[in-house]
This record gives C-alpha cells, sequence and structure tokens, in this order.
C-alpha cells in the first residue's frame, strides 16, 4: 500500500476483510509513494522493489510460477 495514494485507507480496509475471511494475505507498506508508482520503474527503485516482492510472493504460492 502506497503510503501517499489515495486509495490507502481502502486498500487498508480491503486487506482487513480479506484476513477477516480467513484469506491469506502479505501487506506491504510503500512510504512515500504515490498510487500507481508500481508502474513508473524509471522513477525510483520502489516499483522494481514492489515487482520483485510480487513476484516472490507469487512464487511462494505457486513454486510453478516462472516470473515475469
Amino acid at each position: 500500500i502506497a503510503g501517499h495514494d489515495i486509495l490507502a485507507d481502502e486498500g487498508e480496509a480491503y486487506a482487513r476483510r480479506l484476513e477477516i475471511d480467513g484469506v491469506p494475505i502479505v501487506v506491504k507498506h510503500w512510504p512515500g509513494q504515490i498510487h500507481g508508482f508500481v508502474s513508473m520503474g524509471r522513477h525510483g527503485p520502489a516499483s522494481r522493489q514492489a515487482v520483485e516482492a510480487a513476484v516472490a510472493a507469487w512464487r511462494n504460492f505457486d513454486p510453478a510460477f516462472e516470473g515475469v
């Protein structure tokens, strides 16, 4: 969840709801980032780190995942 995302509160609420419903999730916080920062790879290392974290989480979920 990006720290300066206009939808950060909604993201937090969605994460809480998933946890209440028993869905295994991992919530990552990215302080200082804005909505859509993941797609802004040339604007700083945080977007690359976020993509790498998502790929690692997917591999943990499905070891057969080859990545992007």
